[in-house]
């Protein structure tokens, strides 16, 4: 029964390591792959968008004004803004025209 207790534990502790602001990856993730089909976020580029919001690298406010849109992320940014910082897209700077078709 202890061995139970502490693996359920265990599981709990890993997966309560994320805060709002990395739970919005995934949204984010999702969103960039809707407005791109052929858009593919690999798990680099989701583990890159988790250590950007890393614990030490946001404050409290931030964390708070993540969880207020983490189910809304497409109020908050354009496709091709989750695009470029899901890394699936040149930045504007680029020069690139992706509407030629």
């Amino acid at each position: 029964m202890r061995k139970l207790v502490a693996a359920l534990a265990l599981i709990a502790g890993l997966t309560a390591c994320t805060n709002a602001c990395q739970d919005i990856c995934k949204e984010l993730a999702a969103y960039a792959e809707d407005c791109d089909p052929s858009a593919v976020v690999s798990d680099e580029q989701m583990a890159t968008c988790k250590a950007d919001f890393s614990r030490g690298e946001t404050d409290k406010a931030t964390r708070q004004h993540c969880a207020e849109f983490a189910d809304n992320v497409q109020d908050e940014w354009t496709c091709d803004e989750a695009l470029q910082y899901m890394g699936l897209a040149e930045s504007e700077s680029a020069g690139g025209d992706e509407s030629t078709e």
